[in-house]
């Protein structure tokens, strides 16, 4: 049944690779794919035991794809500890020592004003947030022009990820769940089982369960070709994306415009890639590197346990539970002293 499910896919599939990235328009409304009316291109896939492998996928190990796995299999779990600060465009979000998530900067998606709730991890690109709520269940809110803030119902996730237009969950399960735009397979999780996932701008990637990355959608600047090797974290940027090897060192993938691409030969223990930049927490201290516009690769002095790249600003939690930004601030999304 899995080479007819195989062999299926490989007959609907296409090239899912999207040409022309258009960075200035308005977001919160999905663009037409190839100037159509606006319609996601392409079959879409569910993620799941009941799956097709839908659209192209590339694993950062060749010689490790598409392996058969047991469809009642458990992920180990991921030992890093959750995402708990993010950075949109011009807002940024938290989640608080008691659970509950505050948000700060621009508002006008509604995008920094959390549903109520308590909450364990969160995520926040363009002009949404989702986050996972105790019970494992996910919210969201902020601009839902492509259903992106619309998560499903009754779903259970360990993780999320938000991307422009798309947002994607690890369930309990290890299995990726997506919603939203997917004109580019963006949303088209492979049949595969993963600790973690990383949404861009048209396109996703994730670390398995192996600690290989696989990732899928629009591939036009390589952001979906992972170099191969085991990771304990990752991170994506607009398009391009970093990860954190097990050994520490961080690799990044995809468009390499302004260095944002190209991390210091150091050892960390977080990464958190922004729209032109990357960041990276060291045992003690921050670096940032790619475009300085902004000030958003200007860290500020401190030891941080997280960190998250917004457009043009950068936020981090320290390890004493304070939260401090740098960067962009008109919007008010990159105070020293955050909520």
């Amino acid at each position: 049944m899995r080479v007819l499910l195989v062999l299926a896919a490989a007959a609907l599939g296409g090239c899912s690779m999207l040409l022309g990235v258009d960075t200035d328009r308005p977001l919160g409304e999905d663009p037409p794919p190839n100037g159509d009316d606006g319609g996601d291109g392409g079959p879409t896939f569910d993620a799941g035991p009941d799956a097709l492998d839908g659209g192209p996928t590339h694993d950062g190990d060749i010689t490790d794809a598409r392996d058969e796995r047991d469809a009642d299999a458990q992920t180990p779990e991921d030992k890093d500890p959750p995402q708990i600060v993010a950075g949109g465009t011009a807002h940024s979000c938290r989640v608080k020592s008691d659970g509950t998530a505050v948000c700060w900067g621009d508002n006008s998606y509604r995008q920094s004003t959390p549903v109520p709730g308590r909450y364990k991890q969160i995520s926040a690109f363009g002009y949404h947030t989702c986050a996972v709520q105790i019970d494992g269940t996910a919210a969201c809110w902020g601009s839902d022009g492509s259903g992106q803030s619309t998560p499903p119902q009754g779903v259970v996730f360990k993780q999320v990820s938000t991307g422009a237009f798309h947002s994607c969950g690890v369930r309990t399960d290890g299995y990726v769940k997506c919603w939203g735009s997917d004109g580019a397979h963006q949303s088209t999780a492979p049949y595969e089982l993963f600790k973690q996932v990383a949404a861009g701008e048209y396109h996703t990637c994730g670390i398995r369960d192996t600690g290989i990355i696989m990732c899928w959608g629009r591939d036009d600047v390589k952001q979906a070709s992972p170099p191969a090797g085991t990771y304990r974290q990752i991170s994506s940027g607009y398009n391009h994306t970093c990860a954190l090897r097990t050994d520490g060192k961080i690799l990044c993938w995809g468009d390499k415009g302004g260095g944002k691409a190209s991390p210091p030969d150091d050892t960390f223990t977080r990464v958190g890639a922004g729209k032109s930049h990357t960041c990276g927490a060291l045992p003690q201290g921050m670096r940032c590197w790619g475009d300085n516009g902004s000030g958003q690769t200007n860290a500020r002095n401190g030891t941080y346990r997280d960190i998250a790249g917004g457009d043009l600003h950068a936020c981090g939690v320290l390890t004493d539970g304070r939260a401090s930004c740098w960067g962009d601030n008109n919007s008010s999304q990159a105070p020293e002293t955050a909520p």
